[in-house]
């Protein structure tokens, strides 16, 4: 029996290759081509037969590594054109249309903070950690924006805020049209001009 012979992990694949010689002449007629290559099996060495698995283990790991670079490399470009084409444009517009002590309500903040620099009213928490309480009730978070005195509001994909921009005297002045979000099934971010401003 190949089992009694198997000391090593290792042999376990030429324990199985033998396994399959065994039964192939033990069975039906096989063709002198296949019995030919089967052959050479018994004569190899399992350090051979390691070496030969160490290689196809070599090729099958460079070809996930490529496959999955490829798909990385889509899905980081994806990102970068997102990024770009949602947060960017809309911290470049707010930039350029609002007056520099604008207080933003957004629940994306970072490309806000850095290309516009305007005051923030962090909608997720992150710098206003006393809103926490209210992320889950959009009208209390409404009565939060109002209360704090924001003067623009900035939605986000999956973030409309429709309780907040369907309030009396909300304008929406502004939105990204980045097609790509659109055809997530999700809002461009957009920005609104608030009551009061």
């Amino acid at each position: 029996e190949v089992g009694d012979d198997l000391r090593f992990v290792e042999q376990i694949p030429r324990a199985l290759g033998l396994a399959l010689a065994k039964r192939i002449a033990e069975g039906e007629p096989v063709g002198a081509e296949v019995r030919a290559g089967l052959a050479g099996l018994e004569s190899r060495t399992a350090a051979a037969e390691i070496e030969v698995l160490r290689r196809v283990a070599g090729l099958v790991y460079g070809l996930l590594l490529a496959i999955f670079f490829l798909f990385g490399l889509q899905a980081y470009a994806t990102d970068v054109a997102f990024i770009e084409n949602e947060m960017v444009d809309v911290a470049r517009w707010l930039n350029q249309n609002t007056p520099p002590e604008a207080l933003i309500a957004a629940h994306d903040i970072g490309a806000i903070g850095y290309f516009a620099q305007r005051p923030l009213l962090d909608l997720a928490g992150l710098i206003t950690p006393e809103l926490v309480d209210r992320l889950a009730d959009e009208a209390a978070l409404g009565d939060y924006v109002r209360e704090q005195g924001a003067d623009y509001l900035v939605t986000a994909p999956g973030w409309p805020y429709e309780t907040i921009t369907a309030r009396p005297g909300v304008i929406l002045l502004y939105s990204t049209g980045y097609a790509w979000t659109q055809a997530q099934g999700a809002n461009n971010m957009a920005v609104y001009g608030l009551p009061g401003r």
